[in-house]
């Protein structure tokens, strides 16, 4: 028997991101792959069994638990399987091995899994030994928390031993940004840099920070009509056809645009581009290359599986028309230190 009810409304950017997912699950005697399965439906995440791992029968009660604490809790009914966030991929697997047992911090719509600790001492010819510490976080997220990029680093506001030490250290020099539009992901880990705890402790009394991230806040349409003679733009300028050349059952379009500031491209700019034809069917496009200039951005795409006979007369897209940054926060209590 099993019986799930998930939580997870549709509102505005700001409460998406503040909002946590949670399920109430009652599970007796249900197959681990039929746990999941029904999991995934309820979340929206997406979930992959091992084909090698134990089928057994898991029993387990959660009241209105996180979407992952209630994965990470069929695991431990199962006593053999464990969570496993791929770097490029959209499901979360399920594999063999022992629950995770390190602490987890979660927010709104994401999941951070304190996954490592690790004490380290480095040598170098022109300086002096240096004993360290990093911590290894994977934040994951459901579709509600889908990033559009991540600061590679996370900030850490405080972070202190159990005799009272603070472990933060000089952050090092800024990186540009994970940029995750269009990616195959769901999960992202970073690592980071601590001080080397005091000889005498045994666990980090409290950790907190961040990690920033951006969204996707606000778009609006923007359609191209009249493409039987090009160039052809939308009515505000956004956005250009300016070639053509078909190719069997596909065709390459050149595009272009104004220049915009900030980190993301034209066409990232540019969400859900696609073709449409004189019956309205619509097909997808995919960027090839790009060319950023002073002013202007020039780039190619591929469209497939476009029928020889299909009379291309429209383009549309959501122009992303703001971003929001957004800090992601986590915090943990008595980290036991290896």
């Amino acid at each position: 028997m099993i019986l799930l009810l998930a939580v997870l409304q549709a509102d505005d950017l700001e409460a998406r991101l503040q909002r946590r997912p949670t399920v109430s699950l009652e599970l007796k005697d249900v197959s681990l792959r039929a746990a999941f399965e029904e999991l995934s439906r309820r979340t929206g995440i997406a979930f992959e069994t091992d084909p090698g791992i134990a089928n057994d029968r898991v029993t387990a009660k959660l009241e209105r638990a996180g979407a992952f604490e209630a994965a990470h809790a069929i695991c431990r009914a199962h006593g053999g399987a464990r969570l496993l966030f791929p770097t490029f991929a959209r499901k979360v697997q399920v594999v063999p091995g022992a629950a995770a047992a390190m602490p987890a911090s979660d927010t709104g719509p994401f999941h951070i899994l304190l996954a490592n600790v690790l004490l380290t001492r480095t040598h170098s010819f022109d300086r002096k030994p240096e004993r360290r510490m990093s911590v290894t976080l994977w934040l994951a997220w459901t579709e509600d928390g889908s990033p559009a990029s991540l600061a590679p680093q996370a900030v850490v506001t405080e972070a202190v031993d159990d005799t009272g030490r603070d472990l933060r250290i000089e952050p090092g020099p800024a990186a540009r940004p994970t940029k995750l539009l269009g990616k195959p992901v769901l999960a992202d880990p970073t690592t980071l840099r601590l001080d080397h705890p005091a000889p005498a402790a045994r666990r980090i009394r409290v950790l907190k920070g961040y990690r920033e991230a951006v969204f996707i806040a606000e778009t609006r349409p923007v359609r191209i009509e009249g493409l039987e003679t090009l160039p052809a733009s939308s009515k505000g300028g956004e956005l250009t056809v300016k070639q053509i050349g078909r190719s069997g059952r596909g065709f390459t379009a050149l595009m272009e645009g104004p220049r915009p500031d900030g980190d993301f491209t034209l066409p990232d700019h540019h969400q859900g581009l696609c073709f449409l034809d004189a019956q309205g069917r619509r097909y997808p496009a995919r960027v090839t290359t790009s060319t950023v200039g002073a002013q202007r951005v020039t780039f190619e795409v591929v469209v497939h599986d476009v029928p020889e006979e299909a009379r291309i007369v429209a383009v549309e897209s959501s122009l992303v028309s703001r971003w929001k940054s957004w800090k992601i926060p986590f915090e943990f209590a008595d980290v036991e230190l290896p």
